[in-house]
């Protein structure tokens, strides 16, 4: 439903199909959403928190993400599984 309203991008590599937010402006959405729930209803923001693990998340967008890896600033980890991993990645010298 996401990709057929044009939230969501899709790319098939064999037999998988990776999918991503359609653009920035999609982010931008999920932010104004996250934030008016969490306005109107206490329990959003903690669900939210409870799901990231985390207090004041930040959304980074890729160029200041690649900014932030060439300088030092971030690590950035990659937590799939060991399958999806294998499957395909971006190698380790390969900033986005």
């Amino acid at each position: 439903m996401l990709r057929q309203a044009g939230l969501m991008a899709t790319r098939h590599d064999g037999t998988k199909i990776y999918y991503r937010l359609a653009g920035h402006d999609v982010a931008a959405l999920y932010v104004a959403l996250r934030d008016v729930a969490g306005a109107r209803n206490a329990q959003a923001t903690a669900a939210h928190n409870a799901y990231l693990g985390v207090e004041g998340t930040e959304t980074v967008y890729r160029d200041e993400l690649q900014r932030r890896l060439a300088v030092g600033e971030v690590i950035a980890v990659d937590m799939r599984p060991s399958e999806e991993y294998a499957a395909g990645h971006i190698p380790a010298r390969l900033v986005l």
